[in-house]
């Protein structure tokens, strides 16, 4: 691929209950020259609908980015 790092995202809980869904993201950022880790973070919430929950919770893990 030719890069330094690779962001691996995880869905690592999706729920549905009734009109809720609860859904947790995990993130680890890999220096593939060494295949360290170079960053973690999770994040986790609930919303109606899938789609939503999951892109919210990516916008926080990007937010939460260290190197812009």
């Amino acid at each position: 691929l030719n890069v330094s790092v690779v962001l691996i995202v995880s869905v690592t809980d999706l729920q549905g209950r009734g009109r809720e869904v609860s859904a947790a993201l995990g993130t680890r950022l890999i220096g593939v020259e060494k295949a360290e880790v170079l960053w973690i973070a999770t994040c986790s919430g609930k919303g109606v609908e899938v789609g939503g929950t999951l892109e919210r919770l990516a916008k926080q893990i990007a937010g939460a980015f260290p190197f812009k």
